[in-house]
């Protein structure tokens, strides 16, 4: 059955900036893990994941996950 997923993930780029994301994912809970890295790693590529130096604009891979939760979101 699928459902919607609330995800947040956090890491480090090549140089050791952090960063995070976070956003849902509809699919099935088998697939929740893969769907968020997809949408974690469009967020860092395309400059919307929030990095941890202020006045950094992005960073750059390879990315390393330091962190990652899953839920199911109520609704």
């Amino acid at each position: 059955m699928t459902k919607t997923w609330q995800f947040t993930i956090n890491g480090k780029a090549a140089t050791g900036e952090t960063w995070a994301t976070s956003g849902t994912v509809h699919c099935e809970f088998a697939d929740s893990f893969k769907e968020a890295v997809r949408d974690t790693f469009l967020q860092l590529t395309h400059g919307r994941a929030t990095y941890g130096q202020p006045g950094v604009a992005g960073c750059k891979g390879p990315y390393r996950i330091m962190y990652v939760l899953i839920e199911e979101l109520q609704q």
